[in-house]
């Protein structure tokens, strides 16, 4: 191979690295400024939890992205690690969003995840919640504006695991 195709091939492979998303609690400010509030500075979510009532699967099913709104919430299985992992997409600010409070929701219980400033489009960081047994789960993120008044929530499908 020639040297300017080794380099080129190096160039590819650090910028690569350079856009991978890392979880939130993993790398706090990764692309974004992350901030994971502890105890009562913990927000609460704005939606209420919808009916634990649903599907008992043999396997994992659900999950995926919706789009809601000005975002787009995911949500996913992952049997290995035994946990949910969410993130979300904020794809326009059509009504002033400057932060976002990211929960992942386990049979009807909010688990807070982190606040994040949404001053740019694109993804935003990644986390996950440990669960056992089975269950099912979502990701829901609440949307506020520059004075911390709440916009809109958006949420992820369910997502269903044995």
């Amino acid at each position: 191979m020639s040297k300017p195709r080794v380099a080129l091939l190096a160039f590819c492979v650090a910028t690569a690295a350079l856009v991978v998303q890392t979880p939130a609690h993993a790398a706090p400010g990764t692309a974004h400024h992350v901030t994971v509030l502890r105890g009562a500075d913990q927000p609460q979510p704005h939606s209420v939890a919808r009916p634990v009532a649903g599907p008992v699967s043999l396997s994992a099913s659900g999950g995926g992205c919706q789009n809601v709104s000005d975002a787009r919430p995911c949500v996913s299985y992952k049997a290995g690690s035994k946990a949910l992992w969410g993130d979300f997409y904020l794809n326009s600010r059509t009504r002033g969003e400057c932060k976002a409070n990211v929960f992942i929701f386990v049979n009807g219980q909010p688990r807070y995840q982190y606040t994040v400033d949404t001053y740019s489009l694109g993804h935003y960081p990644l986390d996950s919640e440990p669960v056992s047994g089975s269950g099912r789960g979502y990701t829901s993120v609440d949307f506020l504006d520059c004075d911390g008044g709440w916009i809109f929530t958006a949420n992820s499908p369910d997502q269903y695991w044995p």
